[in-house]
């Protein structure tokens, strides 16, 4: 006879499983292809900035390769842009497989960030593996803090897409004032700039403060710290990221929880 556990965990975890498969499909499609532009898109993006960056300034902000650079801004964004924007979306677009009895609205939000996470994950290890391996980049790796900084990620691109599909639940008009809100986030996150390169009078006026005030500022300098052994990132706050991102999934889960039929029905 089973443990009363596994009785309980293992028809959870097939539910999940078969979740999984069913997002995988219909987000990357059947092919093999499907899948491998989640891989092929980032690179193409980073290699599109490196080459017209390198034509404006000689050398990047930090270290001697443009690749390397702005892989590890543009990456960490990446992951919490896809991450937030698939749960956002993980209820409304889900809505008749929830009519099943042995599907619960929690199922759809473990698979997809399984699921998107894993993907990001090996997309990230796959670019920087093979910028590391093709170029000089004199890089000097802390896996402390490359681990730390994608755990950030993840924990907010979980939080703010929790957030948003409980906030489209009561003001269904929340989803477009977020896409708009959202757009000009990759340029005020530090993936073509550093913060301590800005001008001073920015630094410590109005822009500096709304700039520290970003979470995503922070994990891409703690990416990079993770890369450059010069790099000091002394205006990185790990603790502020780590509060925001376990405030939002807190806050995230609590409305869903009361406002489920909601978030299901629009």
């Amino acid at each position: 006879m089973a443990h009363p556990i596994f009785s309980s965990v293992l028809p959870a975890a097939r539910v999940i499983f078969a979740l999984i498969l069913r997002d995988m499909s219909a987000t990357y499609g059947r092919s093999y292809l499907g899948y491998a532009w989640a891989y092929l898109a980032p690179f193409g993006i980073i290699t599109l900035l490196a080459i017209g960056f390198a034509l404006i300034i000689p050398t990047p902000p930090l270290g001697r390769d443009f690749l390397l650079f702005y892989a590890t801004g543009f990456l960490p964004f990446e992951m919490f842009f896809q991450l937030s924007q698939r749960l956002k979306d993980s209820l409304r677009f889900s809505r008749a497989i929830l009519s099943y009895p042995r599907i619960t609205w929690m199922d759809l939000v473990i698979a997809r960030l399984a699921l998107h996470g894993i993907t990001q994950l090996a997309v990230f290890c796959a670019v920087i593996g093979v910028i590391m391996a093709t170029r000089d980049t004199g890089a000097a790796l802390a896996p402390a803090a490359i681990a730390s900084a994608l755990g950030l990620t993840a924990a907010l691109g979980l939080g703010i897409g929790l957030m948003n599909a409980a906030l489209i639940a009561y003001f269904p008009s929340w989803d477009r004032i977020w896409g708009v809100l959202s757009r000009p986030l990759i340029f005020a996150s530090g993936v073509f700039f550093l913060y301590e390169g800005l001008p001073p009078a920015a630094l410590t006026g109005p822009l500096g403060l709304i700039l520290w005030l970003n979470p995503l500022l922070h994990i891409t300098g703690l990416m990079r710290q993770g890369f450059y052994a010069e790099y000091s990132g002394d205006f990185i706050a790990p603790l502020y990221v780590a509060a925001l991102a376990m405030t939002a999934i807190a806050m995230g889960l609590a409305l869903l929880r009361y406002g489920y039929a909601k978030a299901v029905a629009r």
